[in-house]
């Protein structure tokens, strides 16, 4: 499972790099619309202290604004394992200009073509990707997640909820939705 994993860190990496060589402001046909994303995780961890394995889901949200600026105002939500949420702004280049609530949140967020990606670090040698590929006219939409780390390392991190060191062994996503709608879901 961990080549595996590690295998898909490779295209995280890649496509990031690809992604911010590309980075663009949002389309303007996105401005004053919200996108809406939720998805589901399976995650199976092991205690490093007990080598116990244990298995926990979380149920995680991503809803953003295109202000008719091009910033996007963002909320990520997450519900099991750590649960929190995090309000951010994006100026039109995708760089994080707020964060309240969440140093788990998103670091950086890029539109290329009718593509959408965000990243965010993952136990100090992963990774995870949130990926939107719109449809032609920008009125609907689909959406991969995927979790992955650095080849040489294992993700390890104390957990926040029993304060005992982990290592993380899959994350596998079960279902994944993806809507646009006209206006402001925030208001």
């Amino acid at each position: 499972m961990q080549r595996k994993i590690r295998a898909q860190l490779l295209g995280v990496v890649v496509l990031v790099g690809i992604s911010r060589a590309h980075a663009a402001s949002p389309p303007q046909v996105l401005f004053g619309k919200s996108v809406l994303v939720s998805w589901s995780e399976s995650n199976e961890e092991q205690d490093l202290a007990s080598n116990e394995i244990s298995n926990y889901y979380v149920e995680a949200s991503l809803q953003m604004y295109v202000s008719d600026k091009g910033q996007v105002f963002s909320r990520y939500s997450r519900d099991g394992g750590v649960s929190f949420s995090a309000q951010q702004i994006f100026d039109a280049s995708g760089s994080s200009v707020s964060n309240q609530g969440s140093p788990f949140s998103f670091e950086q967020i890029t539109f290329d073509g009718n593509s959408f990606s965000a990243v965010r670090e993952w136990g100090g040698h992963g990774a995870q990707r949130l990926a939107i590929s719109f449809n032609g006219g920008f009125k609907g939409c689909s959406a991969r997640f995927m979790s992955a780390s650095d080849a040489t390392r294992s993700i390890e991190y104390r957990s926040r909820n029993d304060g005992r060191m982990k290592r993380a062994i899959l994350s596998k996503v079960t279902r994944m939705a993806c809507s646009v709608r006209e206006g402001n879901v925030f208001g």
